[in-house]
């Protein structure tokens, strides 16, 4: 004899981890008011889609400033690395336009927590000019025994930079 369906909802909680989506089976065992012994032939096959993807933060996406003027714009982590995980995010553009306090960070869970500050010197230009740095994020992880929490899926957003030229006093 077949049963009325029954809807049983689950909620997974929530943290701050992004281990990815999840995948497993539900298989059910019926235990007492003799009904122990009797199969369940249907299993559920669930996905827990995680929804706390970690991501690396530019605080600044747009600048203006005059040429050999120097600004300065932090890169952030929203997540701690895991054990043996290194996030590097790297600077792209052309040495021409600028010169920059470092070309590349490396974060980590010990010092992820700490918004790295770049400072950005803009070379002289010969008429106003908009240009680009670009962020290239990459992720090694050394050790296998815990759970990635970058995926190396993750980008960082450029920032515009409108260069003003100064016209010299002589």
């Amino acid at each position: 004899q077949q049963g009325l369906p029954v809807t049983i909802n689950t909620a997974p909680a929530a943290d701050d981890v992004d281990n990815g989506n999840e995948e497993f089976t539900l298989t059910h065992t019926v235990l007492g008011g003799g009904y122990t012994g009797v199969t369940v032939d249907d299993d559920v096959d669930v996905t827990v889609m995680d929804t706390s993807a970690a991501q690396v933060v530019i605080t600044t996406t747009e600048v203006a400033t005059n040429e050999g003027s120097t600004f300065t714009y932090n890169i952030a982590l929203t997540q701690e690395p895991s054990d043996g995980e290194t996030v590097t995010v790297a600077l792209d553009f052309r040495t021409g336009d600028f010169d920059a306090s470092v070309e590349s960070l490396e974060l980590t869970s010990a010092n992820w927590n700490s918004a790295a500050a770049i400072t950005i010197t803009a070379k002289n230009v010969t008429a106003d000019a908009v240009k680009t740095i670009n962020h290239t994020v990459s992720v090694v992880d050394t050790d296998d025994a815990d759970l990635q929490v970058y995926d190396g899926s993750e980008t960082a957003s450029s920032i515009s930079v409108t260069v003003k030229n100064v016209p010299d006093d002589s």
